[in-house]
């Protein structure tokens, strides 16, 4: 399962990754095993830490959203927006999500 997993792209460049409620990257493409409580876009919104209180608080089920400013990669000097949509999955504390550049999305 891990596999095909890791093998679905969204956009040009996404990807799915699953995390639990404490930040450990159950499936990801590359950092599996690591742990992203901490992480920041590039304005310093502590965009996973969201997550997860928005998955503990209020969606029970249903989709989340968020919108964050990526990083500049390879050579870029300017952040673009990254889109995630999210779910939680209670009985084995996973959330399941996607993220892409705005760009590549075609999810409202």
């Amino acid at each position: 399962m891990k596999g095909e997993i890791k093998g679905i792209r969204v956009g040009d460049t996404g990807y799915v990754y699953i995390m639990d409620s404490e930040g450990n990257l159950k499936v990801h493409p590359a950092r599996e095993g690591g742990n992203i409580i901490d992480a920041q876009d590039s304005s310093g919104f502590e965009y996973i830490r969201a997550i997860i209180k928005d998955v503990w608080r209020s969606l029970k089920g249903k989709w989340g959203r968020s919108a964050i400013r990526g990083k500049p990669e390879l050579g870029e000097k300017t952040p673009r927006m990254k889109m995630l949509k999210y779910i939680y999955f209670k009985p084995w504390d996973w959330i399941i999500a996607a993220g892409t550049y705005e760009e590549e999305s075609s999810v409202p």
